[in-house]
């Protein structure tokens, strides 16, 4: 996606929340993945949740990257689109999961809440991009 550089882009506040949260999200699921498990209810001994908590993270970490250098991206309200479909698939996944008790009640509620509060903070960040 990326060719020369376009005009610079101010972040906006809800830019700088998304970007921040997706760090936060990569350097916890890196850093302590059993606490985050933990803190999410998920079992964590004898399945992949560690394993799956750190491509979580490096997703995270990329996607944050990407939204540090927006100016880069030759089509930055597509990158900002791409985030928001890809953490409203992550909070439907996470509503079905407990839907179908894959995982606990407050594994559901509590990572369907992490995704959607990217949603809004995508959308918010979306909006306030200058139109083309």
């Amino acid at each position: 996606m990326a060719s020369s550089p376009t005009a610079p882009i101010v972040p906006s506040v809800w830019l700088k929340l998304l970007t921040t949260g997706r760090f936060v999200v990569a350097a916890s699921h890196l850093a302590t993945p059993g606490t985050v498990a933990q803190v999410f209810g998920m079992e964590m001994r004898g399945t992949p949740a560690v394993a799956y908590g750190r491509m979580f993270a490096i997703r995270n970490a990329a996607l944050a990257m990407g939204l540090l250098r927006l100016d880069t991206v030759t089509d930055p309200q597509a990158y900002l689109k791409l985030n928001v479909v890809m953490d409203a698939v992550d909070a439907v996944a996470f509503i079905a999961s407990g839907i179908r008790r894959d995982v606990s009640p407050r594994t559901s509620v509590l990572a369907t809440a992490v995704a959607m509060s990217a949603v809004v903070a995508g959308l918010g960040a979306l909006r306030a991009q200058p139109k083309p």
